[in-house]
């Protein structure tokens, strides 16, 4: 039996399907006899006052969607507990675990059979044009996006300290190898696998033809500077929730975090497999 004493299962407990699902996994640890916790999460932002970020826990099982996923595991960085997801959403790419598998997976699991995958994330920090700042982590990725159609946006994006281009599109995105198969993927970015040590530059509909996707070190900050930007016209999305509005010339400073999250692969299940399920690779 794997080392996990204390286990967190997370889902939204108005959702009738994930309350299915928490109660199979429920019962499966009651079997082992094994001490879990049930946490409501539908409310995200109020998450931590629930004992979202609990230490106590060996394993936080997330049940839904990647929306879900995204927050819990994000709101959980830096907790020494790793995550393992149980799809009950559509794609559910995140999720190593589909609702059909649960049984088998999660013997697997409380058996030892799976491996640990480290998950850098990203930090946004913003200065905006009255000298406010704020910071912001993501576990996919940080976009900068138009808020109006039709209006372009103009950056100007240094790597480093050094300047790279002048770009004129509806966004940016900076991803992580996680978020490479989200909305980077969508935007023609390449497939980056989840460990490597990068990141990924990604405009979005740049009016030029020679404007591509580029794959940094995991190391570079990217420094993205707006360029008279009407007030309304770009906002900051964070693992697809938008956290602020710029206007004028303001700036976002993109580096990987500190913080990373330690994801449960469980043994059989492979990226490649996801890439194939769930994405068509090669169909």
């Amino acid at each position: 039996m794997a080392e996990f004493e204390t286990i967190g299962i997370f889902g939204n407990l108005e959702d009738d399907d994930v309350t299915v699902v928490i109660d199979r996994i429920s019962d499966i640890l009651d079997s082992n006899s094994i001490t879990h916790r049930q946490y409501f999460t539908s409310i995200l932002e109020s998450s931590k006052n629930q004992g979202i970020d609990d230490d106590e826990l060996d394993l936080a099982i997330i049940v839904g969607g990647d929306g879900t996923f995204m927050n819990v595991a994000r709101l959980r960085a830096g907790c020494k507990a790793p995550v393992l997801g149980v799809n009950v959403g559509r794609r559910g790419f995140l999720s190593d675990v589909a609702v059909r598998e649960i049984d088998e997976s999660m013997h697997l699991a409380l058996d030892g059979h799976y491996s640990i995958e480290t998950r850098m994330m990203l930090t946004a920090t913003t200065a905006l044009s009255g000298g406010h700042t704020n910071n912001f982590n993501a576990l996919n990725d940080i976009v900068v996006h138009k808020s109006n159609y039709g209006r372009l946006i103009d950056f100007e994006i240094s790597v480093d300290g050094n300047f790279m281009t002048n770009l004129r599109a509806d966004g940016v995105i900076v991803a992580t190898p996680t978020g490479s198969t989200a909305y980077a993927l969508s935007a023609g970015g390449p497939v980056l696998y989840p460990t490597l040590p990068a990141l990924e530059l990604v405009p979005l509909n740049p009016h030029t033809l020679t404007h591509r996707p580029i794959v940094l070190s995991h190391t570079s900050i990217v420094d993205i500077q707006l360029v008279d930007v009407a007030p309304g016209n770009a906002s900051l999305v964070v693992d697809g929730h938008v956290r602020a509005e710029f206007s004028g010339n303001e700036q976002i400073v993109v580096q990987r975090d500190r913080h990373t999250v330690n994801f449960i692969r469980i043994t059989g299940h492979t990226f490649y497999n996801a890439l194939r399920q769930k994405l068509g690779l090669g169909v």
